[in-house]
């Protein structure tokens, strides 16, 4: 569980995934530069921005 905001930056080498993860404010991951990845099981009570 992350209180508060989920901030993704960067480059990484090999698929990203995450699971089960409750985000209780916003999720911003425009800053990721790859071209798979994953989220199974995840909760945003705020803004997505992809």
């Amino acid at each position: 569980m992350i209180k508060g905001n989920l901030i993704l930056t960067g480059t990484p080498s090999a698929k990203l995934t995450f699971s089960n993860i409750i985000v209780e404010g916003n999720l911003d991951v425009s800053k990721v530069e790859a071209d798979d990845v994953d989220f199974d099981t995840i909760t945003v009570n705020g803004d997505i921005e992809l």
